[in-house]
């Protein structure tokens, strides 16, 4: 956790070893956006609605996939794209198995090591996580790939050979996802704009806006009651509330950074695209593949000092994209 905030995360911890008012204050900053990153046990986030988790990282093995599941279930609650990523040693297995072999009731003993050993077939899985995951709770689940997990990724022929010249995916040199092709700078100030709010009403961020709510702003640029009214999750109070705070700052936005607006365009998907074009007026690099010799640039950069802006300014990008890759390259 020291390392974390060394790097400049705001991240906590939460653990039986803390007292309870402590583990409250942490749990509240976390839920609140005070924080974004939580060193805990399993047992934090029990019962926490949180909906805009973007990233679980299981550190050792589960000693069950019911658990693994909870707990990766944590994630992506509002609908936007999360990260699970499980870590894992035999060293892990030896100390379930020590707990398992003290077990007194020789039936809940066996239970216990059936579960670990699922534990390790999935963890050694080479094929669908995703078909193994719902196969295990009986659910039906046809497909061979599921396109998002790392064994069905690997699987894929033409990404692996691109992968081998450093081709960059097509996805991050022209992104049409809903969830990738947004203007950061705008997202940030409006996530800005969100905490403010929070902190004022004495409630979590989300209860103000979701973040799937805040991309579709920063993608479509609203400035009418009619176009808010279109966002993901905004209603007749919502607009009431923040309706013309929010428009404010977007049409501030507009005209401090002179975005080009279009009306004519109605597809979401032509508005993304032609709000990429907006973007690479500023930030020629946006959107664009990161090679391996920027990666090392930029560790390099931000260890001798350099802020997030000086390093957008360098690499001609926005600074959502320089702070994004850093916490990729962290985490990797």
């Amino acid at each position: 956790m020291e390392n974390l905030n060394k790097y400049g995360f705001k991240a906590a911890a939460y653990h039986a070893g803390l007292d309870a008012n402590q583990r409250r204050e942490n749990q509240e900053k976390f839920i609140r956006d005070e924080i974004n990153i939580m060193v805990a046990t399993i047992a934090f986030g029990m019962g926490i609605d949180k909906p805009d988790v973007r990233l679980v990282i299981h550190h050792s093995l589960p000693k069950s996939i019911e658990g693994y599941y909870q707990e990766t279930g944590r994630a992506g609650r509002d609908g936007l794209p999360a990260r699970c990523v499980l870590f894992f040693s035999y060293a892990d297995k030896f100390k379930h198995d020590y707990f398992i072999r003290n077990m007194a009731d020789e039936t809940e003993r066996q239970k216990s090591q059936e579960k670990l050993d699922e534990v390790l077939r999935y963890g050694n899985l080479n094929g669908c996580r995703r078909r193994f995951l719902l196969h295990y709770f009986n659910e039906a689940y046809d497909q061979n790939n599921c396109g998002n997990c790392d064994g069905c990724v690997a699987q894929a022929p033409l990404e692996a050979y691109k992968a081998s010249f450093n081709i960059p995916k097509t996805r991050d040199v022209f992104p049409l996802s809903k969830n990738n092709a947004y203007d950061s700078t705008l997202f940030e100030e409006l996530r800005k704009l969100r905490m403010q709010e929070a902190q004022r009403l004495n409630v979590p961020p989300y209860m103000i806006f979701g973040n799937k709510a805040l991309h579709e702003m920063a993608t479509c640029f609203p400035q009418t009651t009619a176009a808010f009214l279109e966002i993901n999750g905004v209603g007749n109070r919502k607009l009431l509330q923040f309706g013309k705070l929010f428009m404010s700052a977007i049409r501030c936005y507009i005209e401090t950074y002179k975005i080009q607006e279009n009306t004519g365009v109605e597809s979401y998907d032509m508005k993304r695209v032609y709000l990429v074009a907006n973007i690479r007026i500023k930030h020629p690099n946006a959107y664009k593949g990161w090679t391996k010799d920027e990666d090392e640039k930029l560790k390099k950069l931000r260890a001798e000092g350099k802020s997030i802006t000086e390093l957008a300014d360098f690499f001609e990008r926005e600074k959502g994209a320089i702070t994004s890759r850093l916490k990729k390259l962290l985490a990797e």
